[in-house]
């Protein structure tokens, strides 16, 4: 008998060890959510490039004045979310009053050119980014598409077999030929041809969809052999050679 007592008292004990951790607790944070040296001052970004800083911190206003342990990572995100450019963010807290999130932005990979004439911007999800949020223009390749400008959506995907075509040998491209986006200013269809326009010279090259990453790799030896003027057609579609056709004034 005298044992089960003992048992029952180390048991009493150890409740309420139990019970006087969880009420210090519950004390500390109380502490830690009244407390004004806990209170956000500063947000401090990190990790973006195009998109504005002020930007940012005007979507963050709300953030200021708040407790930076009541304000939770899924709550900063949901402010952020209107962003198209931002994939992802994280948060840091940092004593006294500041809080730091770190961008992770949506790079863009081409333009595109939709049928009523606009010019806009996808990364290599598909996804439209935003011109406005841009601190920095998006020099970069034009893809032609077949949508209309009032069918897009801004953080949605954009789908296009061209433009998903492209987008799908972007990376191989870039391993292959990394300068080879540099010297092309556009890429469209025409009938069953690829067209591209160099964007120093603005000669044209005419590539065959079939066996497309090899028939570039072919112009690029081209190029880095010959010149070319701005009323040259390079045509690449006649089987393991091409011609050059002199376009009329």
């Amino acid at each position: 008998m005298k044992k089960r007592r003992g048992n029952t008292r180390y048991f009493a004990w150890f409740i309420s060890i139990i019970i006087a951790s969880y009420i210090i607790f519950r004390l500390i944070m109380l502490l830690f959510y009244s407390l004004n040296i806990f209170m956000i001052k500063e947000l401090d970004f990190s990790g973006n490039k195009a998109l504005l800083a002020d930007n940012l911190r005007m979507a963050g206003a709300s953030l200021i004045g708040q407790n930076m342990f009541r304000v939770t990572s899924s709550e900063v995100k949901e402010l952020y979310s209107a962003f198209s450019r931002i994939k992802d963010l994280s948060v840091k807290r940092r004593l006294p009053g500041k809080l730091k999130i770190k961008i992770v932005e949506r790079q863009p990979v081409f333009q595109i050119l939709t049928q009523d004439g606009e010019i806009l911007v996808v990364d290599i999800e598909q996804i439209l980014l935003s011109f406005t949020e841009a601190a920095i223009s998006d020099d970069i390749t034009i893809i032609s598409v077949q949508a209309s400008s009032d069918t897009l959506q801004e953080g949605k995907k954009i789908n296009d077999p061209f433009l998903e075509q492209m987008i799908s040998l972007f990376p191989a491209i870039q391993e292959a030929e990394p300068d080879f986006f540099d010297y092309i200013s556009e890429i469209y269809l025409d009938g069953q041809d690829l067209y591209m326009v160099e964007n120093k010279q603005g000669y044209k090259i005419i590539l065959p969809q079939e066996n497309l990453l090899q028939s570039i790799i072919d112009y690029m030896d081209i190029k880095n052999t010959y010149s070319f003027d701005n009323k040259t057609i390079i045509d690449m579609t006649i089987e393991n050679n091409y011609r050059v056709i002199k376009r009329e004034e």
